[in-house]
């Protein structure tokens, strides 16, 4: 198979196309595309955990195929459009992980990655309970003009149940500053 990779020139990254899909359970392909970050074509940046790096998954990738961990696939199937494709910037497809001097090229723009994406989309994984359950309360907050909830919410007790206040809080302690970024934006479930 031929890498799916090309050269890039100047400030120049690669987004994916991300091949629609009738069925969740169809294979996972697209295509990658060169844009400038001076006029980058409309795109959005995904952030995730990479997670175990065992087991892999192939993903298609114009005429060949790319490894990706379990998260990054489970995001992509949840990312991925019935009729149309969407068009992702993700590291790990995106910067060829074998060329040491696209990686580094690649993350010292990092943050113009980033910063011209139209919406950054965090991944935290598959929902469960607890993390319906926080996202609920990050959506609740945030229309209360909350800046960092789980400091507000111990001045409002009549806001949650004392123990739904430390499930809460606990969820909120072990996925750290991911969630800060959840609680400041519009809810996920909308850009699915």
């Amino acid at each position: 198979m031929t890498s799916p990779y090309t050269k890039l020139h100047g400030k120049s990254i690669r987004i994916f196309h991300l091949n629609p899909a009738s069925e969740p359970s169809s294979n996972i392909s697209g295509s990658l595309h060169e844009t400038s970050l001076q006029s980058p074509a409309a795109y959005d940046a995904l952030s995730y955990e990479w997670g175990a790096p065992e087991p892999k998954f192939s993903i298609g990738v114009g005429n060949g195929s790319i490894q990706v961990t379990k998260n990054c696939y489970e995001a992509l199937v949840r990312l991925r459009h019935r009729a149309r494709k969407r068009i992702l910037w993700i590291d790990a497809i995106c910067i060829d992980q074998e060329d040491e001097k696209d990686k580094s090229h690649q993350v010292a723009m990092m943050s113009d990655i980033y910063s011209k994406a139209d919406r950054v989309i965090v991944w935290l994984g598959e929902s469960t309970p607890e993390s319906d359950y926080a996202l609920t309360w990050c959506q609740h907050a945030s229309r209360m003009s909350f800046n960092w909830p789980v400091a507000k919410f111990n001045y409002r007790p009549n806001l949650l149940r004392a123990k739904e206040r430390r499930r809460v809080a606990t969820w909120f302690r072990e996925r750290g500053t991911a969630c800060k970024l959840i609680c400041k934006s519009e809810s996920l479930r909308s850009t699915f």
